[in-house]
């Protein structure tokens, strides 16, 4: 009995993104703005891909999202 060699690609996806929020107070009349709140966000999410049969998929993954707050 032989079997057949499946020959299948591993797909491999990562995306990291950075975002900072801020909330800031205007003094149009004094010309100031002051930061009073925020933060920053770090999100990291991947995956990995792979075919065992032509029918069946195997995917692994990992998501994590990272939130620093910030204040004046």
């Amino acid at each position: 009995m032989t079997g057949k060699v499946l020959e299948s690609n591993l797909t491999v996806k990562v995306d990291l993104s950075y975002r900072q929020n801020v909330s800031v107070i205007r003094r149009i009349s004094d010309g100031i703005s002051i930061p009073t709140a925020g933060t920053d966000i770090i999100t990291l999410r991947s995956s990995a891909d792979y075919a065992l049969t032509p029918n069946i998929f195997f995917r692994l993954f990992y998501d994590s999202i990272k939130a620093m707050p910030r204040s004046s």
